[in-house]
């Protein structure tokens, strides 16, 4: 509103991951001992798809950043059955990771831009027998799907640059604006 008040344009930003999650995202395989991550927004219905699978699976809550890493990190599948407010982070660290991204088409989450994903894994909520289809194929596939997502894993690298020139971009506009 100030940018637009002093007859700019406002500039976009959107976050970008921390470089932890790069660098860790380059560190050699971890065996995957987790099959299913999910976050507390998922709740309740992560845990009625998931809990008659019997897979091993951990709720994201009360992680520090390197905790949070190490996890996603170990873990086959992220699953994210909650309302994406906008460009959402933790499917980003996710996919970077190495985990495959499941995310529920509620809030932003059905757009690529915000969730680059591939367009199968984005789920019905209500559809709970797919969402347990897709979560098993992932999780007794996920050496294929990882390497299918290779690609949003390039694209989420380069967001960093992008967020560099978004910044660029304002200071810019607030050095020519007359404050």
């Amino acid at each position: 509103t100030q940018l637009l008040k002093l007859g700019k344009e406002p500039a976009l930003l959107f976050d970008y991951l921390h470089k932890e999650f790069f660098d860790e995202a380059k560190r050699p395989k971890v065996a995957k001992t987790i099959d299913v991550v999910y976050q507390k927004r998922s709740l309740p219905y992560a845990e009625t798809v998931l809990k008659p699978l019997g897979l091993r699976t951990k709720l994201l809550k009360g992680l520090s950043r390197e905790e949070m890493i190490d996890t996603i990190h170990r873990s086959k599948c992220y699953l994210d059955l909650g309302n994406n407010p906008g460009r959402d982070r933790i499917p980003r660290e996710a996919v970077v990771c190495g985990a495959v991204a499941l995310v529920g088409k509620f809030g932003t989450a059905d757009r690529f831009a915000d969730v680059p994903i591939l367009p199968e894994l984005r789920l019905n909520r209500w559809d709970v027998r797919g969402i347990r289809e897709t979560v098993m194929e992932v999780v007794n596939n996920h050496t294929a799907y990882a390497e299918r997502q290779s690609y949003f894993q390039e694209e989420i690298r380069s967001q960093e640059a992008e967020f560099e020139k978004q910044i660029n971009n304002v200071i810019t506009a607030l050095a020519g604006a007359k404050i």
